[in-house]
């Protein structure tokens, strides 16, 4: 069996489309939609909007392994106090007599 030769040793080359899209004259007005959108409470993309801003303003965080110093000759207990019913008051019922 032969190899296949690579064709695209450097991978995939770098293509001009974000350059492209930043210098194009509708994007204030795309942002600006975006904005409108994002602050409009009666909007139905509202959601959608806020969804596309927050990702570039805080980018999702990744998970990350957490260790700890610590001997493993500690080990506890935590006790949480017992729960309490929560009270909760019943709606009077208002006594309506009808006029005939």
């Amino acid at each position: 069996m032969s190899k296949k030769p690579q064709i695209n040793k450097g991978g995939r080359p770098k293509t001009g489309w974000g350059d492209a899209i930043r210098k194009h004259p509708a994007v204030p007005n795309v942002i600006d939609k975006i904005f409108t959108a994002a602050m409009d409470d009666t909007d139905d993309r509202q959601p959608n909007a806020w969804k596309l801003l927050m990702d570039r303003i805080a980018p999702q965080l990744k998970a990350e392994t957490v260790t700890l110093d610590t001997d493993n000759s500690v080990k506890g207990v935590i006790v949480l106090p017992q729960k309490k019913p929560i009270e909760i008051e019943q709606p009077k019922e208002k006594n309506i007599s009808a006029k005939a």
